[in-house]
C-alpha cells in the first residue's frame, strides 16, 4: 500500500456512489425514476437548473458534489421514510454531509419555488385536485413528518430524543393534490407534538 493511498484512507472512509452513477443515471427508465424520486426526469432537470446558482460550492480538498446529486439525495430523503444514514449510503456520502445537503437544497427549493401555505381562495381548487386523484372529498392537503438525525445538543438534549432512540429535529411538510410542496417546516425538537408544529 503506497503512502498516498494510506494518507487518503486516514482522511475519509471509502464510500461509493455506484448506485447513483451506474444504476440510476445509466439504466433507469423514466417510470422507474419517477417512482423513486417522485418527479419526472424533465422536472428533475428543471429543478437542478433553477437551483444551480444557490447550490454551487467551491471545495479546496475534493471535487464538488454535483447539483444533480445534491438535488437527488434531497428528493429521496423528502420523498421516503428512509433514515438519513441509509439515504447517505446510497449516494456515497457521510451522514453529516447528507444532512447539510438536504438542509441547503430544501432551503433553496423554498426560496426559488416560493413554497408557501395556500390562501383560502385556493382551497376549492386544491380539494378538486385531490378528489380527481383519489376520490377523497373535501381534502385540501396531505401532511406528514419525518425525523432528521442530529448530534445531541448540549442544552435540553432530552427534548430532542425521539421514540426511534436517537436525537432528531422534525421536518413537517404539506402537499397539494398534485404532490407539490405547499408548506415545509423544519427545526422543532422531537418532543414537540405534530399538531403544535402545524
Amino acid at each position: 500500500m503506497n503512502a498516498a493511498y494510506r494518507e487518503r484512507r486516514m482522511w475519509a472512509k471509502v464510500r461509493s456512489s455506484e448506485w447513483w452513477e451506474r444504476i440510476v443515471l445509466e439504466s433507469w427508465d423514466g417510470e422507474h425514476f419517477k417512482e423513486n424520486f417522485r418527479v419526472s426526469r424533465r422536472t428533475f432537470h428543471h429543478i437542478c437548473e433553477q437551483l444551480k446558482p444557490l447550490t454551487r460550492k467551491n471545495f479546496m480538498i475534493r471535487r464538488p458534489i454535483s447539483v444533480k446529486r445534491r438535488v437527488a439525495v434531497t428528493l429521496v430523503k423528502l420523498g421516503s421514510s428512509g433514515e438519513l444514514r441509509t439515504v447517505a449510503n446510497l449516494f456515497g456520502f457521510a451522514r453529516c454531509t447528507a444532512c447539510i445537503i438536504v438542509t441547503e437544497v430544501y432551503t433553496a427549493l423554498c426560496m426559488i419555488f416560493k413554497i408557501k401555505f395556500p390562501k383560502n381562495s385556493d382551497l376549492h381548487e386544491i380539494a378538486t385536485e385531490f378528489f380527481n386523484r383519489s376520490a377523497l372529498p373535501g381534502c385540501c392537503s396531505a401532511l406528514d413528518g419525518c425525523h432528521i438525525p442530529i448530534k445531541a445538543p448540549s442544552l435540553n438534549a432530552k427534548d430532542y430524543f425521539c421514540r426511534k432512540q436517537f436525537h432528531s429535529l422534525i421536518l413537517q411538510a404539506v402537499v397539494d393534490g398534485n404532490c407539490r410542496f405547499i408548506n415545509v417546516n423544519v427545526g422543532w425538537p422531537r418532543s414537540v407534538h405534530d399538531a403544535r408544529i402545524f
